[in-house]
């Protein structure tokens, strides 16, 4: 599986870039904050993260990524040690890839994945109280989708997403398996930039 990740992430670079560097290359970018919507371990989640995208001719963009849950996930492993359940602590981040079509001089369609990975820890809601502490466990994850973009102004644009997280090569994990972890999602981001 990790194969054909790597193998994926350089025919679409190389399949995308190809065609957009070879003309006489725009260059420009943009840092993003982004908002997210999606279910965790069947509950509703916030995940905020960013990003930051360098995009050639308007178009191909290539960049990084990294977000976190900032609100509380029950797990399913209820820790004696606590008296409660554990929350689960997630987080992901690595490589973006899009490309960007331009409709008109406000909208832009576009199509992105992210592939990297990530990492799960449980810890309590109340670390004031003993706890049993677990190492943790790392997954790969593989986010498509697809998005419009409102343009407010030259270097402000408005985002509106959605796509699917599919984490990969999870090890069973106090409770948990990678299903747990992979759903749709829905996502707004503010993208600061010209390109």
């Amino acid at each position: 599986m990790q194969r054909l990740q790597i193998l994926t992430i350089f025919a679409l670079t190389a399949f995308l870039a190809g065609g957009e560097i070879a003309a006489q290359t725009k260059h420009g970018g943009y840092f993003a904050g982004v908002f997210e919507l999606t279910p965790v371990n069947k509950q509703k989640t916030v995940i905020a993260g960013g990003k930051a995208v360098w995009v050639f001719n308007g178009g191909f963009g290539i960049g990084g990524a990294y977000f976190d849950i900032i609100n509380n996930v029950e797990s399913n492993y209820y820790d004696d040690t606590a008296g409660a359940k554990s929350m689960v602590q997630l987080n992901y981040g690595g490589m973006t890839l899009e490309y960007n079509l331009n409709i008109n001089d406000k909208i832009d369609l576009g199509a992105e994945i992210l592939l990297g990975g990530g990492g799960i820890k449980l810890l309590p809601k109340d670390r004031t109280k003993p706890f049993r502490d677990f190492y943790g466990n790392d997954f790969l994850v593989w986010v498509p989708g697809v998005n419009i973009s409102y343009k407010v102004a030259s270097v402000l644009r408005l985002t509106f997403s959605a796509g699917y997280r599919l984490v990969t090569d999870f090890k069973p994990y106090v409770g948990h398996s990678a299903k747990d972890f992979s759903d749709y999602s829905a996502a707004f981001a503010i993208r600061l930039g010209e390109y």
